[in-house]
Protein backbone atom coordinates (compact mmCIF):
# COMPACT_ATOMS: atom_id res chain seq x y z
CA UNK A 1 0.00 0.00 0.00
CA UNK A 2 1.31 3.34 -0.79
CA UNK A 3 1.98 5.79 2.22
CA UNK A 4 0.22 8.76 2.87
CA UNK A 5 1.88 11.64 0.87
CA UNK A 6 4.47 13.74 3.19
CA UNK A 7 3.29 17.48 4.05
CA UNK A 8 6.92 18.53 3.47
CA UNK A 9 10.37 17.08 1.90
CA UNK A 10 13.70 18.62 1.83
CA UNK A 11 16.00 18.16 -0.95
CA UNK A 12 19.25 18.70 -1.69
CA UNK A 13 20.49 19.22 2.03
CA UNK A 14 23.45 18.42 4.40
CA UNK A 15 20.94 16.58 6.98
CA UNK A 16 22.66 15.48 10.38
CA UNK A 17 20.93 12.89 11.44
CA UNK A 18 22.74 12.06 14.77
CA UNK A 19 22.91 8.83 14.25
CA UNK A 20 25.95 7.53 16.38
CA UNK A 21 27.72 6.03 13.04
CA UNK A 22 27.44 10.49 12.35
CA UNK A 23 25.05 9.23 8.70
CA UNK A 24 24.61 12.24 6.58
CA UNK A 25 21.69 12.29 4.36
CA UNK A 26 20.57 14.64 1.38
CA UNK A 27 16.93 14.79 1.79
CA UNK A 28 13.93 14.39 4.18
CA UNK A 29 10.53 13.91 4.89
CA UNK A 30 7.80 15.17 7.19
CA UNK A 31 4.35 14.39 7.50
CA UNK A 32 1.66 15.61 10.74
CA UNK A 33 4.77 17.23 12.27
CA UNK A 34 6.84 14.29 12.37
CA UNK A 35 10.20 13.32 10.49
CA UNK A 36 9.05 10.08 8.60
CA UNK A 37 11.97 9.38 6.33
CA UNK A 38 15.66 10.54 6.24
CA UNK A 39 17.89 9.27 3.03
CA UNK A 40 18.05 10.62 -0.54
CA UNK A 41 15.92 12.64 -2.85
CA UNK A 42 15.07 9.52 -4.78
CA UNK A 43 14.31 7.66 -1.45
CA UNK A 44 11.58 10.73 -0.69
CA UNK A 45 9.51 10.89 -4.11
CA UNK A 46 7.29 7.79 -3.42
CA UNK A 47 5.96 9.68 -0.36
CA UNK A 48 5.17 12.72 -2.19
CA UNK A 49 1.75 13.89 -3.32
CA UNK A 50 0.02 17.00 -5.08
CA UNK A 51 -0.22 18.76 -1.59
CA UNK A 52 3.94 17.91 -0.95
CA UNK A 53 5.60 21.11 0.05
CA UNK A 54 9.16 21.16 -1.62
CA UNK A 55 11.64 22.70 -0.10
CA UNK A 56 15.51 22.41 -2.43
CA UNK A 57 18.23 23.72 -0.56
CA UNK A 58 21.83 24.20 -2.07
CA UNK A 59 23.56 22.45 0.67
CA UNK A 60 22.32 24.07 3.64
CA UNK A 61 23.05 22.02 6.66
CA UNK A 62 19.51 20.60 8.76
CA UNK A 63 19.68 20.37 11.83
CA UNK A 64 17.71 18.90 14.88
CA UNK A 65 15.55 21.79 16.72
CA UNK A 66 18.03 23.08 19.53
CA UNK A 67 16.51 22.82 23.28
CA UNK A 68 17.32 25.32 25.69
CA UNK A 69 17.73 23.54 29.48
CA UNK A 70 17.43 27.33 31.28
CA UNK A 71 16.35 30.25 29.26
CA UNK A 72 13.44 32.79 30.37
CA UNK A 73 11.46 33.18 27.52
CA UNK A 74 8.64 34.99 28.64
CA UNK A 75 9.67 37.34 31.07
CA UNK A 76 12.75 38.13 28.59
CA UNK A 77 9.92 38.43 25.76
CA UNK A 78 7.71 41.10 27.90
CA UNK A 79 11.05 43.38 28.48
CA UNK A 80 11.28 43.17 24.76
CA UNK A 81 8.10 45.01 24.75
CA UNK A 82 9.34 47.68 27.49
CA UNK A 83 13.18 49.62 26.94
CA UNK A 84 14.49 46.82 25.95
CA UNK A 85 18.59 47.19 26.28
CA UNK A 86 19.20 43.65 25.83
CA UNK A 87 21.64 43.99 22.54
CA UNK A 88 23.29 47.50 23.35
CA UNK A 89 27.09 47.67 25.12
CA UNK A 90 28.22 51.06 26.36
CA UNK A 91 26.77 53.48 28.82
CA UNK A 92 26.08 55.76 25.77
CA UNK A 93 24.26 53.69 23.86
CA UNK A 94 22.24 52.73 26.63
CA UNK A 95 21.85 56.15 27.56
CA UNK A 96 20.75 56.75 24.50
CA UNK A 97 17.78 54.35 23.97
CA UNK A 98 16.80 55.17 27.75
CA UNK A 99 16.25 58.20 26.58
CA UNK A 100 14.80 57.64 23.26
CA UNK A 101 12.32 55.18 25.08
CA UNK A 102 11.00 57.00 27.43
CA UNK A 103 10.44 60.40 24.57
CA UNK A 104 8.13 57.54 22.76
CA UNK A 105 6.32 56.83 25.79
CA UNK A 106 5.14 60.47 27.75
CA UNK A 107 2.07 58.44 29.16
CA UNK A 108 3.77 55.52 30.98
CA UNK A 109 4.27 56.83 34.52
CA UNK A 110 7.37 54.44 35.13
CA UNK A 111 10.21 53.68 32.72
CA UNK A 112 10.40 50.20 32.82
CA UNK A 113 12.97 47.40 30.90
CA UNK A 114 16.13 45.88 31.03
CA UNK A 115 18.86 44.15 29.95
CA UNK A 116 22.02 46.35 31.38
CA UNK A 117 25.36 44.67 31.58
CA UNK A 118 27.34 44.61 34.70
CA UNK A 119 30.38 44.76 33.29
CA UNK A 120 29.42 48.55 31.32
CA UNK A 121 29.85 50.20 34.80
CA UNK A 122 32.37 50.38 37.36
CA UNK A 123 32.02 47.39 39.83
CA UNK A 124 29.42 46.81 37.73
CA UNK A 125 27.12 48.61 39.96
CA UNK A 126 25.33 51.66 37.83
CA UNK A 127 24.60 54.85 40.05
CA UNK A 128 20.90 57.19 40.12
CA UNK A 129 22.80 60.35 39.36
CA UNK A 130 23.53 58.88 35.71
CA UNK A 131 20.12 57.98 35.07
CA UNK A 132 18.72 61.39 37.10
CA UNK A 133 20.90 63.08 34.01
CA UNK A 134 18.22 62.49 31.66
CA UNK A 135 15.47 61.17 33.66
CA UNK A 136 15.39 64.14 36.32
CA UNK A 137 11.34 63.36 37.36
CA UNK A 138 10.07 60.33 36.10
CA UNK A 139 10.74 57.05 37.96
CA UNK A 140 12.96 54.41 36.23
CA UNK A 141 13.11 50.80 37.01
CA UNK A 142 15.49 49.07 35.27
CA UNK A 143 16.89 44.89 35.31
CA UNK A 144 20.66 44.02 34.50
CA UNK A 145 20.21 41.00 32.05
CA UNK A 146 20.39 38.20 34.51
CA UNK A 147 17.61 39.63 36.37
CA UNK A 148 19.57 40.03 40.16
CA UNK A 149 20.31 43.49 39.92
CA UNK A 150 18.09 46.36 39.41
CA UNK A 151 19.23 49.82 38.42
CA UNK A 152 17.14 53.07 40.13
CA UNK A 153 17.00 56.76 39.78
CA UNK A 154 16.40 59.38 42.46
CA UNK A 155 12.60 59.33 41.52
CA UNK A 156 11.91 55.93 41.88
CA UNK A 157 13.98 56.19 45.09
CA UNK A 158 12.05 58.86 46.66
CA UNK A 159 8.33 57.04 45.78
CA UNK A 160 9.51 53.89 47.46
CA UNK A 161 10.95 55.50 50.58
CA UNK A 162 14.25 54.45 50.33
CA UNK A 163 16.64 55.99 52.29
CA UNK A 164 20.42 55.61 54.50
CA UNK A 165 18.01 54.45 57.13
CA UNK A 166 16.41 51.90 55.12
CA UNK A 167 17.61 48.42 56.68
CA UNK A 168 18.70 45.78 53.66
CA UNK A 169 15.65 43.00 53.12
CA UNK A 170 16.08 39.54 53.81
CA UNK A 171 18.19 37.91 51.06
CA UNK A 172 19.06 41.54 49.13
CA UNK A 173 20.49 44.31 49.54
CA UNK A 174 20.86 48.13 48.82
CA UNK A 175 23.90 49.53 47.75
CA UNK A 176 24.73 52.53 49.76
CA UNK A 177 27.59 55.40 49.46
CA UNK A 178 29.46 55.74 52.48
CA UNK A 179 26.66 58.11 53.76
CA UNK A 180 24.35 54.95 53.69
CA UNK A 181 22.69 56.56 50.87
CA UNK A 182 21.40 54.42 48.39
CA UNK A 183 23.34 54.57 45.18
CA UNK A 184 21.18 53.50 42.38
CA UNK A 185 21.36 49.55 42.71
CA UNK A 186 19.58 47.27 44.25
CA UNK A 187 20.62 43.45 44.45
CA UNK A 188 18.03 40.30 44.91
CA UNK A 189 15.04 41.29 47.28
CA UNK A 190 15.92 44.71 47.66
CA UNK A 191 14.50 44.96 43.88
CA UNK A 192 10.77 44.36 45.19
CA UNK A 193 10.83 47.13 47.37
CA UNK A 194 10.03 49.09 44.22
CA UNK A 195 8.75 46.92 42.29
CA UNK A 196 6.04 46.09 44.17
CA UNK A 197 4.98 49.77 43.90
CA UNK A 198 4.34 49.10 40.21
CA UNK A 199 1.31 47.68 38.58
CA UNK A 200 2.10 43.67 38.02
CA UNK A 201 1.53 42.65 34.25
CA UNK A 202 -1.40 41.11 33.19
CA UNK A 203 -2.76 37.82 31.66
CA UNK A 204 -2.26 39.64 28.01
CA UNK A 205 0.98 41.33 28.75
CA UNK A 206 2.06 37.83 29.27
CA UNK A 207 0.46 36.24 26.06
CA UNK A 208 2.42 39.13 24.31
CA UNK A 209 5.69 38.38 25.93
CA UNK A 210 5.61 35.06 24.93
CA UNK A 211 5.00 35.56 21.48
CA UNK A 212 8.04 37.83 21.44
CA UNK A 213 10.01 35.57 22.85
CA UNK A 214 8.81 32.25 21.03
CA UNK A 215 9.13 34.29 17.69
CA UNK A 216 13.13 35.20 18.73
CA UNK A 217 13.45 31.71 19.94
CA UNK A 218 12.21 29.61 16.78
CA UNK A 219 14.09 32.03 14.37
CA UNK A 220 17.25 30.77 16.40
CA UNK A 221 16.34 27.13 15.43
CA UNK A 222 15.22 26.71 19.58
CA UNK A 223 11.72 24.74 19.39
CA UNK A 224 11.85 23.51 23.18
CA UNK A 225 12.60 24.75 26.31
CA UNK A 226 12.78 24.80 30.12
CA UNK A 227 11.34 28.10 30.97
CA UNK A 228 13.03 28.41 34.62
CA UNK A 229 11.06 30.36 36.65
CA UNK A 230 7.76 30.30 35.87
CA UNK A 231 4.93 32.32 38.40
CA UNK A 232 1.30 31.41 38.08
CA UNK A 233 -0.13 34.09 36.17
CA UNK A 234 3.12 33.02 33.71
CA UNK A 235 1.34 29.61 33.49
CA UNK A 236 -1.85 30.37 32.98
CA UNK A 237 -0.35 32.11 29.96
CA UNK A 238 1.19 29.46 28.42
CA UNK A 239 -1.95 27.24 29.01
CA UNK A 240 -4.04 29.65 27.41
CA UNK A 241 -1.41 29.48 24.47
CA UNK A 242 -0.98 25.60 24.11
CA UNK A 243 -4.87 25.28 24.34
CA UNK A 244 -5.49 27.70 22.03
CA UNK A 245 -2.75 26.30 19.57
CA UNK A 246 -0.24 29.64 19.67
CA UNK A 247 2.15 27.86 21.52
CA UNK A 248 4.73 25.98 18.88
CA UNK A 249 7.57 24.72 20.77
CA UNK A 250 7.70 22.36 23.45
CA UNK A 251 8.06 23.67 27.22
CA UNK A 252 9.16 22.44 30.48
CA UNK A 253 7.70 25.37 33.13
CA UNK A 254 9.83 25.30 36.05
CA UNK A 255 7.33 26.51 38.55
CA UNK A 256 7.91 29.47 41.27
CA UNK A 257 9.06 27.98 44.94
CA UNK A 258 8.76 30.85 47.48
CA UNK A 259 11.98 30.10 50.03
CA UNK A 260 10.46 32.34 52.74
CA UNK A 261 7.91 29.04 52.66
CA UNK A 262 7.85 25.65 53.15
CA UNK A 263 6.33 22.60 52.73
CA UNK A 264 2.72 24.05 52.64
CA UNK A 265 3.37 25.20 49.00
CA UNK A 266 3.63 21.32 47.57
CA UNK A 267 -0.52 21.28 47.24
CA UNK A 268 -0.52 24.13 44.75
CA UNK A 269 2.60 22.49 42.79
CA UNK A 270 0.94 19.45 42.20
CA UNK A 271 -2.98 21.14 41.18
CA UNK A 272 -0.59 23.23 38.97
CA UNK A 273 1.11 20.25 37.09
CA UNK A 274 -2.13 17.96 37.21
CA UNK A 275 -3.70 21.04 35.19
CA UNK A 276 -0.74 21.02 33.10
CA UNK A 277 -1.01 18.32 30.50
CA UNK A 278 -0.99 19.01 26.78
CA UNK A 279 1.62 18.05 23.52
CA UNK A 280 3.69 20.76 23.71
CA UNK A 281 3.86 21.72 27.63
CA UNK A 282 4.02 20.04 31.21
CA UNK A 283 5.01 21.51 34.51
CA UNK A 284 6.69 18.66 36.17
CA UNK A 285 10.00 20.83 37.63
CA UNK A 286 9.93 23.02 40.47
CA UNK A 287 12.59 26.25 40.32
CA UNK A 288 14.56 26.47 44.00
CA UNK A 289 16.61 29.72 43.65
CA UNK A 290 19.66 29.01 46.34
CA UNK A 291 21.99 31.99 45.97
CA UNK A 292 22.48 35.27 43.87
CA UNK A 293 25.31 36.16 41.76
CA UNK A 294 29.22 36.81 42.27
CA UNK A 295 29.19 40.53 40.82
CA UNK A 296 26.50 41.21 43.82
CA UNK A 297 28.49 39.74 46.18
CA UNK A 298 25.56 37.25 46.85
CA UNK A 299 26.42 34.30 45.37
CA UNK A 300 27.14 31.21 48.29
CA UNK A 301 30.78 30.75 48.56
CA UNK A 302 32.59 28.06 50.49
CA UNK A 303 35.33 30.44 51.03
CA UNK A 304 34.75 34.84 51.81
CA UNK A 305 34.90 37.12 49.02
CA UNK A 306 37.92 39.65 48.60
CA UNK A 307 37.26 43.03 48.19
CA UNK A 308 38.34 44.70 44.84
CA UNK A 309 41.66 45.92 46.24
CA UNK A 310 42.95 41.89 47.17
CA UNK A 311 41.53 42.45 50.71
CA UNK A 312 39.74 38.79 52.30
CA UNK A 313 36.44 39.87 54.05
CA UNK A 314 34.14 37.44 56.03
CA UNK A 315 31.17 37.97 53.77
CA UNK A 316 29.99 34.17 52.45
CA UNK A 317 26.82 35.64 50.06
CA UNK A 318 23.32 34.73 50.78
CA UNK A 319 21.75 31.18 51.35
CA UNK A 320 18.17 31.03 50.57
CA UNK A 321 17.69 27.83 52.52
CA UNK A 322 19.26 26.06 55.48
CA UNK A 323 20.85 23.10 54.82
CA UNK A 324 18.55 21.06 56.97
CA UNK A 325 15.62 22.74 55.22
CA UNK A 326 16.60 22.46 51.52
CA UNK A 327 17.02 19.01 52.31
CA UNK A 328 13.46 18.34 53.67
CA UNK A 329 12.46 20.28 50.73
CA UNK A 330 14.15 18.38 47.60
CA UNK A 331 13.36 14.99 48.76
CA UNK A 332 9.74 15.34 49.48
CA UNK A 333 9.77 17.11 45.70
CA UNK A 334 11.57 14.14 44.55
CA UNK A 335 9.28 11.31 46.16
CA UNK A 336 6.09 13.07 44.24
CA UNK A 337 8.61 13.34 41.07
CA UNK A 338 9.39 16.75 40.31
CA UNK A 339 12.29 17.49 38.83
CA UNK A 340 14.26 20.14 41.25
CA UNK A 341 15.77 23.06 38.69
CA UNK A 342 18.58 24.51 41.23
CA UNK A 343 20.02 28.30 40.83
CA UNK A 344 23.41 28.02 42.37
CA UNK A 345 26.38 30.27 41.25
CA UNK A 346 28.69 30.06 44.08
CA UNK A 347 30.05 26.45 44.83
CA UNK A 348 28.61 26.89 48.49
CA UNK A 349 25.26 26.74 46.93
CA UNK A 350 26.49 24.09 44.46
CA UNK A 351 27.37 21.73 47.45
CA UNK A 352 24.09 22.74 49.24
CA UNK A 353 22.26 21.16 46.30
CA UNK A 354 24.21 18.34 45.94
CA UNK A 355 24.15 17.30 49.41
CA UNK A 356 20.35 17.77 48.81
CA UNK A 357 19.97 15.66 45.94
CA UNK A 358 21.92 12.65 48.52
CA UNK A 359 19.81 12.79 50.98
CA UNK A 360 16.79 12.64 48.47
CA UNK A 361 18.47 9.92 46.81
CA UNK A 362 18.50 8.22 50.40
CA UNK A 363 15.35 8.31 51.45
CA UNK A 364 13.72 7.87 48.56
CA UNK A 365 16.10 5.49 46.60
CA UNK A 366 17.00 5.66 43.19
CA UNK A 367 13.90 7.50 41.04
CA UNK A 368 13.17 8.56 37.57
CA UNK A 369 13.50 12.29 38.56
CA UNK A 370 17.05 13.97 36.93
CA UNK A 371 17.37 17.38 38.90
CA UNK A 372 19.30 19.94 37.46
CA UNK A 373 21.73 22.28 38.75
CA UNK A 374 22.06 25.80 36.64
CA UNK A 375 24.56 27.93 36.48
CA UNK A 376 28.38 25.89 37.51
CA UNK A 377 29.74 29.16 37.61
CA UNK A 378 31.73 28.39 40.40
CA UNK A 379 32.01 24.86 41.52
CA UNK A 380 34.55 23.24 43.84
CA UNK A 381 36.70 19.96 42.06
CA UNK A 382 35.60 17.81 45.00
CA UNK A 383 31.84 18.43 43.91
CA UNK A 384 32.37 18.13 39.96
CA UNK A 385 32.60 14.26 40.21
CA UNK A 386 29.24 14.00 42.69
CA UNK A 387 27.11 14.49 39.52
CA UNK A 388 26.98 11.38 37.66
CA UNK A 389 26.57 9.15 41.00
CA UNK A 390 23.53 11.37 42.00
CA UNK A 391 21.90 11.81 38.46
CA UNK A 392 22.48 15.31 38.50
CA UNK A 393 22.50 17.52 35.26
CA UNK A 394 24.92 20.08 35.15
CA UNK A 395 22.87 23.54 33.11
CA UNK A 396 25.58 25.50 32.35
CA UNK A 397 25.58 29.00 30.39
CA UNK A 398 28.91 29.25 27.98
CA UNK A 399 27.71 33.43 27.79
CA UNK A 400 29.63 34.11 31.07
CA UNK A 401 32.32 31.75 30.73
CA UNK A 402 34.53 34.27 29.22
CA UNK A 403 37.85 36.40 30.45
CA UNK A 404 38.39 39.99 30.11
CA UNK A 405 39.20 42.66 31.58
CA UNK A 406 35.62 43.47 32.52
CA UNK A 407 34.95 40.47 33.55
CA UNK A 408 37.41 40.23 35.90
CA UNK A 409 36.48 43.39 37.45
CA UNK A 410 33.17 42.30 38.75
CA UNK A 411 33.39 38.86 39.00
CA UNK A 412 36.81 37.20 39.26
CA UNK A 413 38.67 39.87 41.47
CA UNK A 414 35.78 38.94 44.26
CA UNK A 415 37.28 35.16 44.11
CA UNK A 416 40.22 35.98 45.05
CA UNK A 417 43.18 34.84 43.47
CA UNK A 418 43.24 30.87 44.23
Amino acid sequence: MRPMPSDLVITGARVETMAPAGAIAEALAVTNGRIVAVGSTREMEPLTGPGTRWLRLNGETVLPGFIDSHIHAMDAGYTMGLCSLYDLRGTDFLLAEIRRYADAHPEREWIRGGGWDAMDFPGGAPRREVLDAILPDRPALLWNSDGHDAWVNSAALARAGLTANTPDPPRGRIDRDPDGSPTGTLRETAMDLVDELITPPRLEDWRSGLRAGQAHLLALGITGWQDAHVRPPMLAAYRQAESSGDLRARVVAALHWDPTGGLEQIPALLEARRLTVGPRLRADSVKLFLDGVIESETAALLEPYFTRDGQPTANLGISNFTDDDLREIVTELDRLDFQVHFHAIGEGAHRQALDAVAAARAANGKRATRHHIAHLEAIHPDDVVRFAPLGVTGTMQPLWASTSDRMDDVRLAFLGPR
